[in-house]
């Protein structure tokens, strides 16, 4: 709501644009799965963006963080798809309409 208020009338920079949609992704997050799921989320996106010195300049002593930053969700994503997936298959035969 405080993004909302705060845009001017004309002209707003694409800071506060990526901010509302981040503020209108909580929102759906906190009413499509809970509270709960919602704060988890962001203290761990808060805990890995400003805790963790993430470069892409691999030739910088702490390199190896962003790696394992980006194996450690993927690994994160891969678990909940599969999670949610269950015991169905990814590519079935009805979907190529056989």
């Amino acid at each position: 709501m405080w993004v909302l208020v705060s845009l001017p009338s004309s002209n707003p920079s694409p800071v506060q644009l990526i901010s509302l949609a981040i503020g209108a992704a909580g929102f759906v997050l906190a009413a499509r799965v809970g509270l709960l799921a919602a704060i988890v989320a962001i203290g761990l996106s808060s805990v890995l963006l400003y805790c963790t010195p993430l470069t892409l300049d691999f030739s910088r002593w702490y390199a190896w963080r962003t790696g394992v930053i980006a194996v450690l969700l993927l690994a994160i994503a891969g678990w909940g798809f599969r999670a949610v997936m269950g015991r169905r298959r990814i590519l079935s035969a009805a979907m190529f309409g056989g």
